[in-house]
């Protein structure tokens, strides 16, 4: 039977990869454990997992106890310690790099830029004034998101 790493998130994740057939370990945070979890997991992890000098060491032994296969997560904030977990193990999926990257926009749309592909207008700003620049040189209207997270 195969085992996957499912980081965070809600109990349907979980319920599905079991459906799936497959073995579960489930690492979240004590806090935020929900009613069913512990139940449906094959193995537990209770840690601040967004604590990487924690969770390393925990990862590889669960790893080596466990033998996981895949890591997911549908937990933005867990993204970047799912591409951490695959490059520690050199498991297939999104490397940190990558994560890091799609939760920085503005270093997302430079890499884009980078590589060829055409995106629209963005720049970091701190000040009404920096808008209206922006707005002057790309046209309006204009959308001001914070530079990681949704």
């Amino acid at each position: 039977m195969d085992t996957i790493l499912i980081i965070g998130g809600r109990l349907e994740a979980m319920q599905k990869a079991k459906d799936l057939g497959l073995r579960v370990v489930f690492l979240q945070h004590k806090e935020r454990l929900l009613p069913g979890q512990a139940e449906l997991a094959d193995a537990l992890l209770l840690v601040d997992y967004l604590d990487w000098e924690v969770t390393r060491p925990l990862i590889r032994a669960a790893h080596e106890a466990y033998g996981f296969g895949a890591v997911m997560t549908l937990v933005e904030q867990a993204t970047e310690l799912a591409g951490r977990i695959n490059d520690l193990l050199g498991l297939d999926g999104h490397s940190y790099e990558v994560a890091h990257r799609f939760r920085d926009k503005r270093r997302m749309r430079e890499w884009l830029h980078e590589v060829g592909f055409e995106s629209v207008g963005c720049s970091e700003v701190e000040s009404a004034e920096d808008v209206r620049e922006f707005g002057s040189r790309h046209g309006y209207p204009v959308l001001v998101k914070p530079m990681d997270g949704t």
